[in-house]
Order: C-alpha cells, then structure tokens, then sequence
C-alpha cells in the first residue's frame, strides 16, 4: 500500500510541476518586446519550433549538441575537469541505477528478461554505479567548501538537493547491507523458493551453506560438524537458490558494510531494521521524485533541452515567440555551479561593493526572483542594476557555462527589464552625478583618487607616468572598443590617448579637465581588456586610470544615493 500511494503521489506531484514549468517556460517574459505575445502563440511556436528541427537539417545540429553536449558534456569539461569527473559520476551512475535496479521490472527487462537483483553482474554493478554517485558528490561538496567564492554562491537549495541524494544512496547501501545477514530475509527467500520447512532440523543443512557461503547470521545457530549436513545443504542450494542468488561478495561495499554489522546483525534483524531502511530509502526516493521539477537537479532535463535548443536559435534569428520560449528555458538550466562566477573578470569588485549580483551566478538567480516576482524589494532591483551595469560584456561566462546558457542576451534583457521599472543604467546616473557636482571639488577629488594612487606602487599604477604619453595613439590603435565604429570620436567622445593628455594637462597646468574625461562615454564602455596597457611604449598605466575614474565616480554615486 505505501509503495502504491507513495510512487502515484509522488508521480502525480512531479507531473504537475513539469506542466507548471511548461506553463512559466511559456509565460514568463524576459526582456522587453515580447508584451503583445499570448500564452497561446508562446506554445503554438514552441511546437512549432520542435517539429521543424526535428523534420529538416537541423536534426544533424541537435544530434550532434545532443552526443557533444548532453552526453559527453563537453561543455563541462572545457570548464573545469574536476566539475565533469564530479557531473559524470553522478549522472552516470544514477541513471544506471534508475534503469537498472529502480526500474528493472519495467525497463531493464528489456535488454535482460531474465535479471535479477540478487545476481552477477547486477549485484556488483549496483554497487559501483552507487559508488559513483557518492565519489561525484563528495567532489562536489569538496569543490564548494574549498573555493571561497562558491561558498558564497552557495544557496539553501543547493543543500536541500545534496541532502536528498545522500540519503537515497546511503539508505540504499545500508539497506543492503542490512539483508545479507537477515535471517527474516533468509526465511522470506525459502518460503518463495522453497516453500519454508516443517522443522528446524529440516532447514539446518540450508543454514549451513548460507551462514558460510552468503554471511546471514541466524540467531541461536551453531555451524554443524557433520559434512554431510553441509553437503545436503548444497544440494538443496543448488537446487532452489543458485540460480537466482550469486555469492554476496561481488556487492563489494553492501558485503563489507555487513560484515561490520554482525555483532549486532540479530539485534537488527529482531527490530526489522531491513524493513525500516526499506521506508526510509522509498521515502527519500519519492521525495526526491516528487521535488525533482522544483529542486536544482531539474537541469537534468533542462539544461539539455536547453543546449539543444540553443545550438538550433544561435543558427538563425528566431523568431520573438522563440526567442521568449528559449530565454525563459535558460532561466531554469542554471545549476548554479558558479564556473562563470568563478572566472568572472569583475569578481574581485565585489572587494569594494557589498552586492553578490556583481557574480554571474547571484545576477541569474536574482533576476529569476524579479521575473517571478518572490521577495524581490527595491533594494534589491537597484543592487540587480549595479551588479548588471559592471558586467563588462567580456562573453568570458557565456563561454564556459558548461549548461550554454547565453548569459550576455540574458543580461541585456535584465537590463531592459530593469529599465522599465524605473531603475536606469547606472554608468548614466554615475555620470551625471559628477558631472552635476561643482568642478573646482570635482577636480580635486578626482585628483586627489589618482594622485594617492600615483604615491602607491602597490596600487598597480603611477599618474605621473602619465607625463612621458606623447600621443603617439597606440593605446587607441589596439582599443578593441575604438575599432568597433567608423567614427569612434563621434561616438565615444574621447579617445583613450585623448582621455590621458587631458588628464596630464590637468595635473601638470593646474586645469580643472577631469570632467570632461569621466562624462566621456570611452571610459565607460572600456572593456579593461588591458591592451592599451600592454603596448603603451611608454608604460602608462592606461587601462587601471580608466578604472581609477570609473570607481571615483562610482564612489561619489554611493554618497549621493547613501
């Protein structure tokens, strides 16, 4: 009765919320221009979309995303090895023990009609398939204490998640190494197979073998001298049990589990304990099933879907419908494994600014609380913005996501969304508030930022450098931000090496010019890729007095806003 209720509940709890995610993945709206779409025309293009990449050449695209990808993550593996070894581990050996023991009876016989779970290869394959899940566990959990900045990322759902999976597993082991010494599974296993004994001097010889050869500790049992008796008990054994009960031992970890329980192997068999790890481990199994849609591990399911339809929407501009559908898919692909976190190239930022959205990974999941709407104050808007706003657009997460997610279209739509709620880019309002300042107080704080910098060698550059620039406009030849218009001036206002003659001018002439460099739009789409820097011939540390500039004005926003 409660395995029956237990898997229909938990069933009918995991279809309702794949059907609610259908629901989000097709309502939900991320970015700005998709308002004038239905529910209705979300779904019929999503259909849409999966039969024409199915029935035309983009077949061979999803193939090939779905064996690289899906399969053999690829993804994950340029990212960071020790995060594949971790992924494989766990995906590989949960499923194998998902078809091969959970669903033996309705799957696996397919490919095996006549297993059984007491039989090599299955008994040995069920162990190592769960080793291998807790070895990808345990270097996931390792990976995350030992890296300061995915402690950080860490969340309550991440625990949840981890907590489930380690009771299922170690539930299973224990379960197992419960019963092999369990004399009430021994009698179980004789009443089917044998249909029990009259007496006990009847079922001695069958004791014998199975006390020796398969470790069941009968209580009150004392092995017989009589080899006789023992021979009789493998007739019997060959007979009834061998071909459905291979030896013990190959069940490696289960087997050695239960030969450190055997001193108390009768206690526990006199409480059930076989038939109380049985609930627990069916109970964490539902529970696990049943909060799978809402759970971290739901990327199981997403993240493929996901790359699979990312590798077809990168081929071609889709249309707003797909686009919508895609976005809000991506959303749900995040595992939250911090890899763009990691190698963000704003991250050390978060040294100055106490706002954890500066990392790609807080950015996603905070955004995904606005679009739903879930305890999302203004407070935390504005931090969104900030955090969305030093994002320097380098593509170094959507690179490495090992999910593919396209972080930089998901930003740009945050960005909108944000904006319609009344909270503007943060570079126009940090602009503006230095430019609305008085210039005398303005220049001289300004001034006052670099020139500390300048006495500081530590601090990574030297303002009076910045004397030896004869514009010679290498900085602005190698700009990769500067190449990217026809007419870079026009739209940038200031050139680098312009930006660093007018500061020069400023510090050696007594001039009140550093307004005109911090309202330039240059120092704010500068990328900090540090070319200018490397090839300046005259060592000015370009590239840290653009930051220097931005931070300043920064700075005076907080004051303002404080």
């Amino acid at each position: 009765m409660f395995l029956t209720i237990g898997v229909y509940a938990s069933l009918a709890i995991f279809c309702a919320g794949i059907l609610y995610k259908l629901y989000v993945w097709t309502s939900r709206r991320v970015g700005a221009g998709f308002s004038d779409l239905t529910v209705s025309q979300r779904v019929s293009a999503l259909f849409k979309s999966i039969f024409s990449s199915i029935f035309s050449k983009d077949i061979l695209t999803l193939a090939n995303a779905f064996f690289w990808d899906v399969l053999l993550l690829r993804r994950v593996f340029k990212a960071d090895f020790k995060r594949w070894f971790a992924h494989m581990c766990i995906f590989v050996g949960f499923m194998a023990l998902l078809i091969m023991h959970a669903l033996d009876k309705e799957v696996f016989v397919l490919f095996d009609p006549y297993n059984e779970s007491t039989l090599n290869p299955y008994m040995f394959l069920r162990n190592f398939f769960g080793v291998m899940v807790i070895v990808g566990v345990c270097v996931a959990v390792w990976r995350r204490l030992t890296s300061p900045l995915m402690r950080k990322t860490g969340n309550t759902m991440d625990a949840y998640t981890i907590i489930i999976l380690a009771v299922i597993m170690v539930s299973g082991f224990a379960l197992e190494a419960v019963k092999i010494p369990s004399e009430a599974v021994f009698d179980r296993m004789v009443d089917e197979n044998i249909g029990g004994y009259d007496s006990e001097e009847e079922a001695l010889p069958l004791k014998a073998v199975w006390a020796k050869d398969y470790g069941v500790v009968f209580k009150n049992f004392e092995m017989p001298d009589d080899p006789d008796v023992l021979a009789e008990g493998y007739d019997v054994h060959t007979d009834s049990c061998v071909d459905c009960h291979a030896k013990p031992q190959s069940a490696f970890l289960s087997y050695g589990l239960a030969k450190m329980i055997d001193p108390i192997a009768v206690g526990l068999n006199d409480v059930r304990a076989d038939e109380i790890l049985l609930y627990l481990h069916l109970l964490a199994c539902f529970i696990g099933l049943a909060y799978l849609p809402f759970s971290k591990f739901f990327h199981v399911l997403t993240a493929p879907l996901g790359m699979l339809s990312g590798a077809v929407v990168k081929k071609s501009q889709p249309a707003p419908a797909v686009l919508a559908n895609h976005r809000a898919m991506e959303l749900d692909a995040c595992t939250h494994c911090a890899v763009c976190s990691e190698h963000c190239s704003v991250a050390s930022a978060l040294t100055r600014f106490d706002n954890n959205t500066i990392l790609p990974s807080e950015k996603l999941a905070s955004a995904k609380g606005m679009l739903n709407g879930s305890g999302i104050t203004d407070n935390t808007l504005a931090l969104l913005r900030q955090g969305s706003d030093i994002c320097t657009g380098c593509y170094r997460c959507t690179e490495l996501c090992p999910s593919g997610i396209n972080l930089q279209d998901l930003w740009a739509a945050f960005k909108e969304e944000l904006a319609e709620k009344g909270y503007p880019d943060t570079y126009i309002q940090a602009t503006q508030t230095m430019t609305e300042k008085d210039a005398a107080d303005e220049g001289k704080a300004a001034m006052e930022v670099v020139s500390q910098k300048a006495g500081n060698p530590a601090s990574g550059y030297n303002l009076p450098e910045a004397r030896y620039c004869f514009e010679c406009q290498t900085c602005t030849n190698s700009c990769p931000v500067v190449r990217m218009y026809d007419d870079p001036k026009g739209v940038l206002g200031m050139l680098p090496h312009q930006i660093i003659h007018t500061l020069k001018l400023s510090s050696a002439l007594g001039l009140e010019l550093q307004e005109m460099a911090v309202s330039t739009r240059m120092v704010w789409d500068c990328t900090t890729c540090y070319n200018c820097q490397e090839h300046c011939p005259q060592g000015v540390p370009i590239a840290d007095i653009l930051y220097e500039i931005r931070n300043q004005a920064f700075a005076e926003l907080n004051k303002k806003t404080a």
